[in-house]
């Protein structure tokens, strides 16, 4: 967690300390003059924390090194990602060239996804992936969180 905190201004940091025991984050949602929201698998916390333009700007900064041009094509794919695999989705005005995105301006909103490894949570699915020491051509298409929410909460009743 201390590898997502590092990159937002050190008060929304503390605030986030402040509210919960950061391990169990899912995702932080960040909106111009909302308040930051942390939510886990099974519910969300609404902070006193009010995210203003300049905190966006700041973790945009501070992702690129100050060089918010050196991540254009990541924003233009609507997110960046982080040290540890984590994603920051963000959202903004859109300038289009024809059909394609050139520029997302205005960024007023963040959305960081944690990523974590959760063990066993292709203990099921190994056999029908795995051929021998081949593996198969495998794409898993599911909804956002409710394939891999659904599977662990089952593995985790099952296998404790």
């Amino acid at each position: 967690m201390e590898e997502i905190l590092k990159y937002m201004p050190q008060p929304m940091a503390i605030a986030i300390k402040r509210y919960i025991d950061t391990q169990g984050i899912n995702e932080i949602r960040l909106r111009t003059g909302k308040n930051l929201i942390l939510r886990f698998s099974t519910r969300e916390i609404i902070t006193d924390y009010i995210v203003s333009k300049e905190d966006i700007l700041n973790i945009l900064l501070s992702i690129s090194k100050n060089s918010i041009y050196s991540i254009q094509n990541d924003i233009n794919n609507g997110f960046l990602t982080i040290k540890g695999g984590h994603r920051v989705g963000v959202t903004g005005e859109v300038v289009l060239e024809g059909k394609n995105i050139k520029n997302i301006k205005n960024i007023s909103s963040m959305n960081v996804r944690i990523a974590r490894e959760i063990k066993g949570a292709a203990n099921k699915l190994i056999t029908s992936i795995v051929s021998g020491k081949n593996i198969r051509n495998t794409l898993i298409v599911s909804p956002p969180r409710l394939w891999k929410n659904y599977n662990v909460k089952r593995f985790n009743k099952t296998n404790k």
